[in-house]
């Protein structure tokens, strides 16, 4: 057996040069039986890309001996970063099983679901859908009884379902998942080519998910940004559907059909769903004070011929619970009484602040009226 001491000095001799400061830190914070800092430190070299090649080594040979002198959390996060540098598939699972074997016992239960959550992540990667879900359900479950809130372990489950979502095609899910994964990370923390796949995939997600009508957070997301000029196509088309700007649409279709052959097959959605984004949209500018939408108006924000079509695109969006209202077949007009709330972008905010100074305006107008009747009556 390795002395622990021994272990790194040959480690260090092997590496990078620029490791040698974190490994003079771990020889003497072993030695003076620094634990807190000795964690810290690797947590840092594991964290650090030059680590990589010798990741499993070090956890073999040295992390496995300080594991009572760190924390549960911190040991199982340098396992799963030494999981993930096994040639195959196959070898990750079989030591992430190893490891869920070794704390079965643990006292610490939200541990379970810390390397749970990694093997979900490896089954799906496996293709063993069943096993993933099953995992997957039961740790959410657990995280749920727990009350868990760690940062670390939420944007572990968050991570792992996208992963999961992904595989299976499920837009809806994925694209939840994926913004509350951003929402428990630093975007720091991500490479420039993680951070362009995952905008990507948000983005395709949200264009397809047939429960989704709005991404206005998307839209407002910095992460948007982060693909760069060579998908600007993309954001331009998100950004097109979540407006319901029909023209703009139009411009981009045959952009988008030749980059995207998953967009190109699924045309007729998209056709669909920007018209009822338009529709929304139709429906938000409008003021409250005006009587129903005429059947006209709406055909020539979605570009659909009036009459039965536009019919069918209103019932849809009922069914979908975009908005709720009725519809006047002798009038040929809408009267919509609800519209299903939305993230506003910063333009639709301003629309709102406009709408809020004339009313405002109006109730005082309507108060000076009444004023000024009121002494006219008293005066006669």
């Amino acid at each position: 057996m390795s002395d622990p001491l021994s272990v790194i000095s040959s480690l260090r001799a092997s590496s990078d040069d620029e490791l040698t400061p974190l490994f003079q830190a771990l020889q003497d914070q072993w030695t003076h039986k620094l634990w807190h800092q000795m964690t810290e430190t690797l947590l840092q070299l594991y964290k650090d890309p030059l680590s990589k090649p010798f990741q499993i080594s070090l956890f073999e040979r040295f992390v496995t001996k300080a594991e009572a002198n760190m924390s549960p959390l911190a040991y199982i996060t340098l396992a799963i970063s030494a999981s993930e540098q096994f040639a195959t598939t196959d070898e990750s699972v079989e030591f992430m099983e190893n490891m869920a074997e070794h704390i079965k016992n643990s006292e610490t239960r939200k541990i379970k679901v810390f390397v749970d959550l990694r093997l979900v992540s490896l089954y799906t990667a496996q293709g063993n859908i069943p096993q993933a879900m099953k995992l997957l359900d039961t740790s959410r479950k657990l995280m749920d009884e727990l009350q868990i809130s760690d940062r670390v372990i939420r944007a572990q489950l968050y991570g792992t379902s996208c992963e999961f979502y992904k595989r299976k095609s499920d837009y809806n899910a994925f694209y939840r998942n994926a913004l509350l994964y951003l929402a428990c990370i630093d975007r720091s923390d991500l490479t420039a080519e993680s951070l362009k796949q995952r905008a990507y995939d948000l983005c395709i997600a949200a264009l397809l998910a047939d429960k989704i009508y709005n991404f206005g957070e998307l839209v407002l997301h910095p992460i948007l940004k982060d693909m760069g000029s060579e998908f600007q196509w993309l954001q331009d088309l998100v950004e097109a559907v979540n407006h319901g700007n029909v023209t703009k649409f139009m411009q981009l279709r045959a952009t988008f059909c030749e980059k995207s052959p998953m967009l190109e097959a699924a045309l007729p959605f998209l056709e669909q769903k920007i018209c009822l984004m338009a529709l929304c949209e139709c429906v938000f500018q409008r003021q409250r004070a005006e009587s129903g939408i005429p059947f006209a108006v709406i055909a020539k924000e979605t570009h659909l011929q009036a009459g039965a079509k536009v019919e069918v695109l209103v019932m849809k969006a009922f069914s979908l619970g975009l908005m709720k209202g009725s519809i006047d077949e002798v009038s040929k007009t809408v009267h919509i009484t609800w519209l299903q709330p939305r993230v506003l972008t910063n333009e639709q905010i301003k629309t709102m602040g406009d709408r809020l100074s004339q009313w405002i305006n109006d109730v005082s107008n309507l108060g000076d009226f009444i004023a000024q009747s009121g002494s006219v009556e008293a005066v006669a």
